[in-house]
């Protein structure tokens, strides 16, 4: 009978948190919550959960299995997205205690831009974030007609702890030049969000300021092709917690040419501009 009391004894001290598991009844808080706004519900993202565990030992001959589930995460649009780390069974015979670790790894295949819009020196009182298409010309020849496209991604859910493994953004653009000319895509980041697009205007916003941790050169064609920005360990690093945005000039090798690159509004879903993210929590 001591011997029984003693294994319900370890049970109870292993399940309940004792050795750094989940708390009585299996229970694992996920967190913090996060996905896209309405009206971004071609946004997906996949769910990698890794659960270990150390050693578990208990008096006697005892064989215990254990799980770990995750509850369905709910996606603002079309997509669901559920996911479970299971472990297998644990022959537990002699030792002493118990331990255990939770990391998971976002894998995001398409998140959709947050914000995006252009501000025109042309017109520096009037908002543009409906568009469906962003233009940018830096040139002011012949008057005040610079124009500057912005794209942003909501990161702060992404804790300071954690770790961006990678982020590669696709962006379709092209430029009115036919003789061709760059793309320059700045990258920024920030704490506090750059700008909301339905009300940014040349006059209230422009230049909109943060962290510049590179930018990405792209030769453009007056065809709209598809830009694959694959973002550096710098900007990785300090986009944790953060918003991180692009601000799209041009070369403008003949002073007039326009870049003009897909919203998120375009009525052509697979021209919207995205983000591939890997994190690790």
């Amino acid at each position: 009978m001591a011997t029984r009391r003693r294994i319900r004894t370890i049970i109870r001290k292993t399940t309940a948190g004792g050795g750094g598991g989940p708390a009585p009844g299996g229970t694992i808080n996920w967190g913090p919550s996060f996905g896209q706004s309405a009206g971004d519900d071609d946004s997906s993202f996949n769910v990698n959960a890794a659960l270990s565990l150390d050693t578990v030992g208990l008096i006697g001959n005892t064989t215990a299995n254990a799980s770990a589930t995750m509850p369905e995460l709910g996606v603002v649009g079309n997509t669901i997205a559920s996911g479970a780390a299971t472990m297998p069974d644990l022959a537990l015979v002699g030792g002493v205690t118990a331990s255990g670790a939770l990391g998971a790894v976002f894998a995001i295949d398409h998140m959709i831009a947050k914000e995006d819009t252009y501000l025109d020196q042309a017109s520096a009182g009037s908002s543009f974030g409906g568009s469906a298409t962003l233009l940018s010309k830096t040139s002011t020849l012949g008057g005040n007609n610079a124009q500057v496209a912005y794209l942003a991604w909501d990161l702060t859910w992404v804790p300071l702890t954690g770790t961006i493994n990678s982020a590669i953004i696709h962006v379709w653009t092209q430029t009115s030049n036919a003789l061709g000319e760059n793309g320059n895509y700045a990258i920024h980041t920030a704490v506090a969000k750059p700008f909301t697009e339905g009300t940014a205007t040349w006059t209230a916003n422009e230049p909109i300021t943060g962290t510049n941790t590179e930018t990405i050169s792209k030769a453009l064609t007056t065809t709209l092709t598809e830009q694959v920005l694959t973002l550096n360990a710098t900007t990785l690093a300090s986009a944790r917690g953060r918003w991180l945005w692009i601000r799209l000039p041009g070369t403008a090798t003949l002073g007039l040419s326009t870049i003009t690159t897909a919203s998120k509004e375009s009525a052509t879903s697979g021209n919207r501009p995205y983000m591939e993210l890997n994190v690790t929590l």
